[in-house]
């Protein structure tokens, strides 16, 4: 076998291990939004959700820490190390991008990774959990705040002129883009990433135009 071959069977190798992988992360997430809907938070126990999945306890505890985390999945929040190395070697750079354009095209291109057809209904499955179990938004805040210290900490390495409120500002105008992404994605079969653009150049748009700009590019669009 040539070093070529040896090197495309250890990335297919790898490529099954990594769909194997998620295909687990999803079944387990899946079974404790099942139990959730079923019994509520409290109605069903970590060993019962690793059975749904058929799996063991131990593999549970080896992807979430919860049944929690399990029901949220906030994998796809963290930034892998391949986006990352992208983002701070200036990938996601245009000559008209801004510091917050910045940020929104490399979290497009990591949704068009794991954006698929199940995903829009898993997210309204997830939206009504979160309303009928008022006990998780204070465990879905603290994780959003834990993601919140990690992108703080990646801008300023990319951007270390930027000062701390500068970054939270930032930071604070991506989530309220990803938020309205977010609410479009569970309401609307095929929204995708280049939607999550689109939402940032409106949010910019009418945040930052002067008014009589802002509504008459607003009538050419829709012309």
């Amino acid at each position: 076998m040539t070093e070529s071959e040896s090197s495309d069977k250890d990335s297919r190798t790898e490529g099954l291990r990594e769909r194997k992988r998620q295909e687990t992360r999803r079944s387990i997430h899946e079974a404790c939004l099942d139990l959730t809907e079923e019994h509520g938070l409290n109605g069903f126990t970590v060993d019962e959700a690793a059975a749904r999945a058929g799996i063991s306890r131990r593999t549970f505890f080896n992807y979430f820490s919860s049944k929690e985390d399990a029901i949220f999945d906030l994998e796809g929040e963290a930034i892998q190390d391949s986006y990352r190395e992208k983002y701070l070697a200036g990938a996601y750079r245009s000559p008209d991008s801004s510091v917050v354009g910045e940020i929104i095209a490399l979290r497009a291109d990591i949704e068009r990774s794991r954006l698929d057809s199940e995903r829009p209904a898993l997210m309204r499955r997830i939206r009504t959990v979160l309303t009928e179990n008022p006990k998780l938004i204070d465990h879905f805040v603290k994780r959003a705040e834990a993601n919140f210290q990690e992108r703080s900490e990646l801008l300023r390495q990319r951007h270390p002129h930027l000062t701390d409120a500068e970054r939270a500002i930032a930071l604070k105008t991506v989530e309220a883009v990803h938020h309205i992404y977010i609410e479009h994605l569970a309401d609307t079969a095929g929204y995708g990433p280049d939607q999550l653009i689109q939402t940032y150049n409106d949010v910019a748009r009418m945040g930052f135009l002067p008014m009589d700009d802002a509504t008459n590019k607003t009538s050419q669009e829709t012309q």
